[in-house]
């Protein structure tokens, strides 16, 4: 129909122009989009209730007139005429109806879809990131887990401790008793420097014999 295709023309907007495909569409006499074809038959709806309101007399009238009979011969042409361009204009209006409902269907099924398809990326994304948190979860877990402390665990520790800190302490007064024989020694005169080395060697020996003695009790 070429008054739709004019119809076409006037209902373009800025979507239609940017697809750069409605100038094939209007030289086939194709569909440029549902949203085009539903603007272009509103506005050819319209147009049609225009025309019905602009007769001084409705189609069902000049029916009723036709019947009445008693008319002139050009009564009765000019009547005939007005019902069938009537007639016309109105199953315009009932065909335009129809595919307004229609469109206005796929249009919306079409936005159904586009929602569905972006609620199905959401939950796509919304599952791998769930997925990610379950794979890294355990690790965090296993990373944070520490064994619990026994009371036996603490015993150990405090005896552990409790033996080097006794350790390094006679270790520490062994030293310091080596340096006050060897101060000793220096400062006494020089026929009782050998008797001091004695005291002083035996002081070594015992001192190892202790540590040696200490070792085996805590290998025990």
């Amino acid at each position: 129909m070429k008054v739709l295709v004019l119809f076409r023309i006037h209902a373009l907007d800025e979507k239609d122009f940017k697809k750069n495909t409605y100038a094939n569409a209007i030289a086939s006499g194709n569909t440029i989009s549902l949203s085009n074809e539903l603007r272009a038959h509103n506005i050819l709806l319209i147009n049609c209730r225009l025309l019905l309101r602009r007769y001084a007399t409705t189609l069902e009238e000049d029916k009723a007139t036709l019947s009445k009979g008693g008319l002139t011969k050009r009564t009765k042409l000019i009547l005939q005429y007005l019902i069938y361009e009537k007639s016309l204009i109105q199953s315009n209006i009932t065909l335009c109806e129809a595919k307004i409902a229609s469109l206005s269907n796929k249009i919306k099924k079409k936005e159904l879809k586009k929602k569905e398809a972006e609620l199905n990326v959401v939950l796509s994304e919304q599952k791998s990131v769930d997925r990610k948190q379950t794979e890294e979860a355990p690790q965090s877990n296993v990373k944070d887990v520490q064994a619990p402390i026994t009371e036996s665990d603490k015993q150990t520790h405090d005896a552990k401790e409790e033996q080097t800190h006794d350790a390094e302490k006679k270790q520490t007064e062994h030293q310091s008793s080596i340096v006050t024989e060897e101060l000793k020694q220096d400062n006494a005169p020089s026929h009782q420097k050998p008797v001091i080395e004695n005291q002083t060697q035996e002081s070594k020996s015992n001192h190892t014999t202790e540590e040696n003695q200490h070792t085996k009790q805590d290998n025990h």
